[in-house]
């Protein structure tokens, strides 16, 4: 689940149902609560079992009393899609 995922809807399918994002996988390493509605993670990404990136930088966002990753996590990730659009919301 991603934050703001309905607006975001085109550059989450997109990365839902693209070729090399579709074998990347993720392992959260760890997780600090910044407060009640934001968290710090650290994560690494894998593809094929191989190391992709190891100890990045993310946030999530407790939206609608759920834990979503955070849109700007969302569009670093979709960064290693190999077609996904990027959201106007990206910076």
């Amino acid at each position: 689940m991603v934050e703001d995922g309905e607006t975001q809807a085109l550059m989450i399918e997109a990365f839902a149902h693209d070729e090399g994002a579709e074998q990347l996988r993720s392992h959260i390493e760890e997780t600090s609560y910044d407060s009640a509605t934001e968290a710090h993670v650290t994560y690494s990404l894998t593809r094929n079992g191989e190391v992709v990136r190891s100890s990045e930088e993310g946030t999530a966002v407790r939206q609608d009393g759920t834990w979503k990753v955070s849109l700007q996590t969302m569009c670093t990730l979709a960064g290693f899609g190999n077609d996904v659009p990027r959201s106007g919301m990206c910076e």
